[in-house]
């Protein structure tokens, strides 16, 4: 079986069901045989480099403020069910990811997708962590332990 999961490293329903499909393959008789296949989609292409906060992406989008509470905050709170914690969905800075993702294709590229898009949800949702410039995606890269000057070429 395939599953392709399209999503973005900043959509923390993305990151939840990250999560909820690795605990549903762990149960599964045939996990070992799913094959998890993860394909891009950039939800804010268009943020500042330097980022902007969930409340301040709220506000721009016209959203009402009731948004953090009725969508972000039970968001968190399943998270904390699952036993993923800390999961930060309201608390956390937003930004483009079209480098975070030149670097998933490329972690995808050396067999070890998967992973690292795990990791990039963990670090972003886990640690509220800032993915939106070339310095930051590389660090992050040698902290997974890719090559950081392997990683710098795919995103150039």
């Amino acid at each position: 079986m395939k599953i392709e999961f399209w999503s973005d490293i900043v959509c923390p329903y993305c990151g939840l069901m990250d999560h909820r499909l690795h605990q549903a393959l762990d149960r599964f008789p045939y996990g070992d045989q799913v094959q998890v296949v993860h394909r891009s989609f950039q939800l804010h292409p268009d943020l500042p480099r330097e980022g902007v906060s969930q409340r301040e992406l709220i506000t721009m989008a016209g959203a009402p403020a009731t948004t953090v509470d009725r969508v972000l905050r039970p968001i968190e709170r399943a998270a904390e069910a699952e036993g993923l914690t800390p999961y930060h969905a309201v608390d956390r800075t937003l930004g483009p990811t079209d480098l975070a993702h030149e670097l998933l294709a490329y972690a995808t590229d050396q067999g070890r997708g998967a992973e690292i898009w795990t990791a990039m949800f963990r670090a972003h949702f886990g640690q509220a962590r800032k993915l939106w410039t070339a310095e930051e995606v590389l660090d992050f890269a040698a902290e997974v332990g890719l090559d950081r000057a392997d990683a710098a070429e795919a995103l150039r």
